[in-house]
């Protein structure tokens, strides 16, 4: 090849090459440009060589407007300027390392501070000498606002668990503890940090191995998949210091941003002590009932004691004189044995013979033995009825609420014999169901004794002169129904939302303490999990109507 055309030949490739070099700077800037970033370079004196479109946008200005403008004047607030000033020509000048991360504050072109993360590298020459720094930043303030947001927010939660008086335990969607609060801790024993990756029914200990059952089919329809359980309920635990605690629980499902269940929150409190006042309110209504019924058991207990002692005296005369007669036969008998009788003797036996009227003492004495047995039946079933009433059983046992009912009615005899008849109507049928009886009969004898006072007050009015007292029992659809009805002086409709409101009461002061109503709605509710409710009008009576779920032993527990 000539020497012509070897200088020509060299001219191509060199075209070639800077036609490349060209291609591959465009397509270098174009990838710059469309970076989601911002890139910046800036030179030994701080100022902007290069900018890519997004720095552009970013800070409201054209590249024309940027280049050779000193960076460190443009993007960090003004209090910055001057420090970052100093740090980067620290760095260029190699007295200080460059921080390859930082995150700062960025003025925008609409004036507003956003928060980059900046990626730094340094530039060099040929020489291996410094002659710039190349920053991607990254817009990460809607990242940190969020963040932000959200340690707020697990702060305001963390301030609210601390200072609710519930207990709360968070799990997740295995069951595994993730949150508890004071509370919490107070009422298990546990600490928020011993719990970490420990299941619920490990730190949830059931005081007893039935409750201890119930407690973990519980977790188990929790954790069921596709289930949102809301349950609630009560039982007793036995914290970690191994006293027991009465809780009353709700657990309910905790979902995530696509609606999917991923755990449970459960939040109870310690009621033992509501439970010991309620039992002892309980306990101080039942006394009073009792004691209000004390004057008129006495006096239902004297009637009969007192034909009992009458004819116990009866006996007693008829006996004398039947003895002093037995005496003088005997006699008589000895003389007839030895062939003497007197006459005289004789004579005067069958006098006094007569005179005792042995035909009305023979007709009398067993009529009198029948009155006394009578009379120690009507004593004995008073003190039998007593006894079973007042008896402090607090334990739900397999109960006849019929013989309840019965037992009820005779103790309660004095309230109302004077102004009302009672008639029963129970279902022979009426299955015994597992409750704590000697409560459903403090409810019963309080609507008794309400019924009563109804009528009494309608026959003070003039509504009536003699009332009368209904009291059903029937199985309606899984329930033992037990309806106390009467012809008293009714409700008033304003009252009626309130009647079952503690020391609410319409009567007199010193008649009534408003309590009776209150504790019948805890008992039959919040401790048997059925129902009472009443329906009136005022001059035409009450009905109360209680319903007692027929439960099984397993179900009452």
């Amino acid at each position: 090849m000539t020497e012509d055309g070897k200088e020509q030949k060299d001219r191509q490739d060199d075209q070639s090459v800077q036609e490349m070099v060209q291609n591959l700077n465009q397509m270098a800037r174009t990838y710059l440009d469309i970076a989601a970033v911002v890139l910046v370079g800036f030179d030994r004196q701080l100022n902007v060589f290069f900018i890519n479109r997004k720095g552009c946008q970013v800070m409201g200005c054209r590249e024309d407007e940027l280049i050779g403008r000193c960076w460190m004047d443009i993007y960090p607030p003004e209090p910055l300027r001057e420090k970052m000033k100093s740090y980067f020509r620290r760095v260029i000048d190699g007295e200080q390392t460059l921080r390859e991360y930082y995150e700062g504050p960025l003025i925008d072109g609409n004036g507003q501070t956003r928060i980059i993360a900046w990626h730094n590298s340094l530039l060099y020459d040929d020489k291996e000498r410094v002659v710039g720094v190349i920053s991607a930043g990254e817009d990460i303030t809607e990242t940190r606002l969020a963040q932000r947001e959200a340690a707020r927010e697990k702060e305001r939660l963390d301030v609210t668990l601390k200072s609710i008086g519930d207990a709360v335990i968070s799990i997740d969607s295995e069951g595994y503890i993730q949150i508890m609060n004071p509370m919490a801790e107070m009422i298990t024993g546990w600490y928020m940090d011993e719990t970490r990756g420990k299941l619920i029914s490990q730190v949830l200990q059931a005081a007893s191995d039935d409750e201890q059952r119930i407690l973990l089919t519980m977790v188990q329809d929790l954790l069921a998949p596709g289930k949102a359980q809301r349950l609630s309920g009560e039982m007793t635990i036995i914290s970690r210091l191994g006293d027991k605690k009465i809780i009353a629980y709700t657990a309910a499902p905790i979902q995530d941003e696509t609606s999917e269940q991923s755990g449970h929150v459960l939040v109870f409190r310690d009621v033992s002590q509501v439970k010991i006042n309620q039992t002892r309110l309980a306990l101080s209504q039942k006394l009073e009932s009792i004691g209000q019924l004390a004057a008129g058991i006495a006096h239902e207990i004297n009637n009969p004691m007192q034909f009992i002692s009458d004819n116990t005296e009866f006996f007693a005369r008829s006996f004398a004189v039947w003895q002093e007669l037995q005496e003088d036969y005997e006699k008589l008998t000895t003389e007839v044995e030895k062939g003497q009788v007197d006459q005289r003797q004789l004579a005067l036996i069958k006098e006094k013979r007569k005179s005792m009227d042995l035909d009305y003492l023979k007709e009398e004495i067993p009529r009198a033995i029948q009155e006394n047995m009578e009379g120690i039946q009507r004593v004995k079933k008073i003190i039998m009825a007593m006894k079973d009433f007042s008896h402090p059983g607090q334990k739900e046992v397999l109960a006849d609420i019929n013989h309840a009912i019965e037992i009820t009615v005779t103790l309660s005899k004095n309230t109302w014999k004077y102004n009302a008849d009672v008639t029963s109507d129970l279902d022979p049928q009426l299955p015994s169901i597992y409750c704590t009886i000697d409560e459903i009969k403090q409810v019963i004898l309080n609507l008794i004794v309400n019924a009563s006072d109804a009528i009494q007050e309608a026959i003070e009015k003039g509504l009536l002169k003699k009332g009368i007292i209904r009291i059903r029992s029937a199985v309606q659809d899984g329930f033992v129904v037990i309806t106390i009805a009467d012809n008293g002086v009714g409700i008033e409709p304003a009252h009626l939302d309130r009647i079952f409101d503690l020391f609410f009461t319409t009567k007199e002061v010193g008649k009534g303490t408003g309590q009776g109503l209150s504790i019948a709605y805890d008992i039959i509710v919040n401790k048997h999990r059925g129902s009472i409710d009443v329906k009136s009008q005022p001059g035409q009576g009450a009905v109360f109507t209680i319903r007692l779920p027929l439960r099984t032993q397993a179900e009452s527990k």
